[in-house]
């Protein structure tokens, strides 16, 4: 295994399939050079995690195009993350610019120049989506009206703290009716999901359940969030009631 800092690369492979002789790495692929022993012949294989940045992209392609050309084996298998696309229908909720276009042109010459053979995937036809970037303001819209609300009289201080105490009872509501039933929310959310996933594979949704897909993605990553913030709260009260 892998590791570059913001993820991994992990290859496991049957030892009656491919024997490994060698291997070489850096932080955005692992090489394998080796031999196929169904088929008896030398293979190279190798696992890409490509970074976002499209110089680096760039980088990396003429990198392991200079590796291929300089290696007596020819029969390369090429997979992974590449984080790019050879055309803009396969990215959907981005906006497109010049950089995409040098990407796509880029990663195809790549293909191209290697001679690669570009494997078509199965199952959904998109993995990926940038949802739809709004921010979830209820919690402070929630505690600025619940604070606003708050009548004490008397020592301020005291009354602010009798705030506080109010506050503290109605986020404790809030948290238990937002997150009691997020898992419930969820599944429906991704079934709903799932059923327009498989409309879009025969490419016959309108504009409007573009928009919707978009709108429901949003909200599955907003309780992803919520569930993560969660967890990272019990977890860290865990710690200071008993410590490692």
């Amino acid at each position: 295994m892998l590791s570059n800092g913001s993820g991994g690369i992990l290859i496991v492979w049957h030892s009656s399939s491919f024997q490994c002789s060698k291997h070489i790495s850096n932080k955005r692929f692992v090489i394998f050079f080796g031999k196929c022993l169904v088929k008896n012949v030398p293979v190279v294989i190798v696992n890409v995690y490509s970074s976002y940045n499209i110089k680096d992209k760039i980088c990396l392609w003429e990198e392991l195009a200079k590796l291929r050309e300089n290696k007596a084996c020819k029969s390369w298998c090429i997979l992974g993350d590449f984080n790019a696309i050879r055309k803009k229908e396969e990215r959907r909720g981005v906006c497109y610019g010049r950089s995409d276009s040098r990407e796509i042109s880029s990663f195809n010459n790549f293909i191209e120049g290697l001679e690669l053979l570009d494997i078509p995937c199965l199952g959904r036809k998109y993995t990926w989506y940038r949802p739809n970037e709004k921010e979830d303001k209820r919690f402070n819209d929630f505690v600025k009206e619940k604070w606003e609300k708050y009548v004490v009289q008397g020592n301020p201080f005291l009354g602010l703290r009798d705030k506080f105490k109010m506050l503290k009872c109605d986020i404790r509501a809030w948290n238990k009716e937002v997150f009691g039933y997020t898992e419930t929310v969820r599944k429906e959310l991704l079934n709903k999901l799932q059923v327009m996933d498989q409309k879009d594979d025969n490419n016959i949704l309108t504009d409007f359940e573009n928009e919707n897909r978009l709108d429901i993605l949003s909200q599955i990553q907003i309780i992803n969030m919520r569930n993560e913030s969660l967890l990272q709260q019990k977890s860290r009260s865990q710690w200071f009631k008993h410590g490692d």
